[in-house]
Parts: C-alpha cells; sequence; structure tokens
C-alpha cells in the first residue's frame, strides 16, 4: 500500500524538490524507522514504521535512477548500472553474515539499531555533498545527445 502511494505521488514530490535532497531525507527516514522499530512493541506501530520504509525505499530508486541519468551518459548508463548491482551483490553475504552474528549473540533489535544508525550516517555524507545536493532534475529536461560516439 505504502508502495503504491509512493509511487503514484512520486511525479509531484519530484517537481518540487532535487534528487539528492531526496536521497538525503528517504535514507534518513529509513534511518530513524529502522531506530524506531527496535524500541517498538506495538504491532500496529512496527507496521507502519515498515510502511515508511518501503515507501521511502522506492523514493531513493528513483532518485538514484534519476541521478544516473543525470550523472552518467547513456552509452555508458548499463555498464555503470551492472557495475553498482554486481558489487552491492558482492558485499550482500557480508553483510549477511555480520547480521547473522548479531542476531545470534545478541537480541535482534541490535540489527535493527545498527542498520538504522548506518543509514542515518550515509543520509549525512550525501547531505554534506556539494555536488550531490547541487543535482537537479531540470537537467533531465534538456534535449540528450542520442548520437553514439565512433570507435575511430
Amino acid at each position: 500500500i505504502a508502495t503504491l502511494i509512493v509511487g503514484i505521488s512520486a511525479g509531484k514530490l519530484f517537481k518540487k524538490t532535487r534528487p539528492g535532497i531526496l536521497f538525503a531525507t528517504c535514507l534518513f527516514s529509513v534511518g530513524i524507522s529502522m531506530l524506531l522499530i527496535s524500541v517498538t512493541t506495538h504491532f500496529w506501530l512496527g507496521t507502519v514504521w515498515f510502511m515508511i520504509i518501503a515507501g521511502a525505499e522506492v523514493l531513493m530508486l528513483i532518485s538514484i535512477n534519476s541521478m544516473l541519468i543525470i550523472l552518467v551518459e547513456e552509452h555508458f548508463r548499463a555498464r555503470v548500472m551492472l557495475l553498482a548491482i554486481s558489487i552491492s551483490n558482492l558485499f550482500m553475504p557480508f553483510g549477511m553474515l555480520f547480521n547473522a552474528f548479531i542476531a545470534e549473540y545478541f537480541a535482534i533489535k541490535y540489527v535493527f539499531v545498527i542498520v538504522g544508525i548506518w543509514a542515518l550516517l550515509w543520509a549525512m555524507v550525501s547531505l554534506f555533498s556539494k555536488d550531490i545536493r547541487s543535482l537537479s532534475f531540470e537537467k533531465l529536461s534538456e534535449p540528450v545527445d542520442t548520437e553514439e560516439p565512433s570507435l575511430t
């Protein structure tokens, strides 16, 4: 439900904000929601926090793809995206092992605390980066040169 609502309203939101600020705000809301999940014992309140996380992740993916369109030339875009996917898949088992270790020896809430703090740290990094903050969706409406580069 949360992802449908966010997906429908995303177009209006993107006209009013910048992708870097939106990315940092979504990452910040994911971090706060993870921290709140770690302390809540109420089922419906936990469900609300998970809905906030799901909606923020949809907006983050839209803003990441928009930044990819803005920053990377069209003929390199697929390569850059595959590289990012490969790097994230490479580190995924290490994250699972770390979280499994924490969950095995400590309460599961500490996994949520660590992930929430990690998300908040990356939100702060993206807020302090002038390059990310200065990105604009207006560059997306400029005409794109679709001519393929020559190999000679």
